[in-house]
């Protein structure tokens, strides 16, 4: 199977010019796009948020490695700036134009995609990518993956465009996934079998939405990565003292 990265060259050999990502970045792809290969027959959910029209065919060259049917490849790529989609189109992947900072366009990205499992910030700007988190992320299949790309630019005040910065936000967010040990329970009850907790289980409801279906945020240099998941109460398994 050829990796990301090994496309992405064939693509500038053949003279793709709106092709400008980082070499470490393909190397995270290629690290943990697997992880969204569905199984068997299941439908494979991806939506490209970017202005580069060379970016999806990257992405949709690299999904061809794993035999999707295409009636099980739902692609969608979206865009603000009008341009060319052509040679999107005639692969079968959805074009949609709009304003992501508008939540009404990622509303309809959200209705559009279904329960999808990639989801490719390419966007810079932080409070669009401080959108997508807040609206689209949650509509992701539960073995989903988000993307965010070029997270160093929160450091630069021109692409700022509004408080917290993504990076900013991305801290309480991690925060977030510590919310099961900040509630009433005491440690000890960590321990109880199963049967047992589920009786306290509401003490959990303190919880955000994100901590209950967050497995992970992964910080990389210049990229953050979340993975989805349906989470369970953590326990410990313990000797009788």
């Amino acid at each position: 199977m050829k990796l990301l990265k090994e496309i992405y060259d064939e693509m500038l050999d053949e003279n793709f010019t709106g092709l400008d990502k980082w070499e470490h970045h393909l190397e995270i792809y290629d690290e943990l796009l697997p992880k969204a290969k569905p199984a068997g027959d299941d439908t494979l959910g991806i939506v490209n948020i970017s202005e580069s029209v060379d970016s999806s065919i990257l992405f949709h060259r690299y999904i061809q490695n794993w035999n999707i049917h295409p009636d099980n490849l739902k692609f969608i790529h979206a865009h603000k700036n009008p341009k060319d989609t052509a040679s999107l189109t005639s692969l079968g992947i959805k074009v949609m134009q709009g304003d992501v900072e508008d939540d009404a366009f990622l509303r309809k990205i959200a209705s559009s995609a279904g329960a999808f499992n990639i989801l490719i910030d390419d966007t810079c700007y932080t409070n669009s990518q401080r959108s997508i988190l807040l609206r689209l992320y949650p509509r992701m299949s539960d073995s989903g993956l988000l993307f965010v790309e070029d997270t160093y630019l929160n450091y630069r005040k021109e692409y700022v465009t509004s408080k917290p910065s993504f990076v900013d936000y991305i801290q309480t967010a991690y925060r977030n996934l510590d919310d099961w040990y900040n509630n009433a329970m005491q440690d000890k009850q960590y321990q109880l079998p199963m049967a047992r907790r589920d009786k306290d289980f509401s003490d959990y409801r303190q919880m955000t939405p994100f901590g209950l279906v967050t497995k992970s945020i992964n910080l990389y240099s210049g990229m953050v990565v979340i993975e989805k998941a349906d989470i369970q109460p953590p326990y410990q398994k313990v000797r009788k003292w």
